[in-house]
């Protein structure tokens, strides 16, 4: 997932797909750096700085997706080699008949994000 960060909100933009580096199983994915770090540096580069990586997206077979073992190290890892000025990141997983979960990386900890608001 492309973004941006504010001072009160981080803003996800863009989404990249699966390319044919990665690997995934019944409920885990695991992104290819190789190829998904072009885009990421294609994007930074063509918004002059502002357009940066926040984190992974990806689908589960399962109607209640929650993050696996391989999802919860990638993005212990993930935010521990990354490059970036931010300390956090993303991590939605899809799962079936329009279910998802949705969490953020923050420090050693992934925790999952609560729905706010009205209903759409």
């Amino acid at each position: 997932m492309l973004g941006q960060v504010y001072e009160d909100y981080s803003e996800i933009i863009n989404i990249t797909g699966p390319n044919r580096f990665d690997v995934s199983g019944y409920d885990y994915f695991v992104r290819s750096k190789r190829g998904a770090q072009p885009k990421i540096n294609k994007a930074w580069e063509k918004s002059r700085g502002t357009m940066v990586y926040l984190g992974e997206w990806h689908t589960h077979f399962e109607k209640y997706p929650r993050p696996s073992a391989t999802d919860k190290n990638l993005m212990a890892n993930s935010l521990r080699t990354t490059k970036m000025e931010i300390d956090f990141l993303f991590l939605i997983i899809v799962g079936l008949d329009n279910t998802y979960w949705v969490g953020k990386e923050i420090g050693n900890k992934l925790i999952e994000l609560v729905r706010i608001g009205l209903e759409c």
